[in-house]
């Protein structure tokens, strides 16, 4: 199988995936990213490789990061120092409104300040 071959089908399952979990089509696809099915048949079987129109149309569409897509399509390096759903997290985030944005933070403080206040177990009390 050719490096081509691959990376399209990296993008193709990855996006299968999320057609999937989000219980839409590839016709919807279509219609949502407003990319002719033709061309989608293309890059299905192969014959052509997403371009960053398509990748960022099929983004908008399916509401995901698109950097992921164009991750996926291997048009941008994967970054290994973030995961995808911390990806995913940041992409949400700068979609909120800067009121909804603050109270995130405020949640992720508590979050982070609660958990480093529980005390291993078994820990005792310094005493002093």
């Amino acid at each position: 199988m050719n490096e081509k071959l691959v990376l399209v089908s990296t993008f193709t399952d990855k996006v299968d995936e999320t057609l999937s979990k989000q219980g839409l089509t590839r016709a919807e696809l279509a219609r949502k990213a407003n990319i002719s099915q033709s061309v989608l048949s293309l890059i299905w079987s192969g014959s052509r490789q997403p371009g960053p129109d398509v990748c960022l149309a099929v983004a908008r569409a399916l509401r995901v990061n698109p950097i992921t897509v164009y991750q996926w399509a291997d048009l941008l390096p994967p970054d290994a120092s973030v995961d995808e759903d911390s990806q995913e997290m940041m992409h949400l985030f700068t979609q909120m409104s800067e009121d909804d944005q603050e109270t995130l933070i405020g949640m992720a403080r508590f979050f982070v300040e609660r958990r480093s206040s529980k005390k291993p177990a078994g820990a005792r009390p310094a005493e002093g």
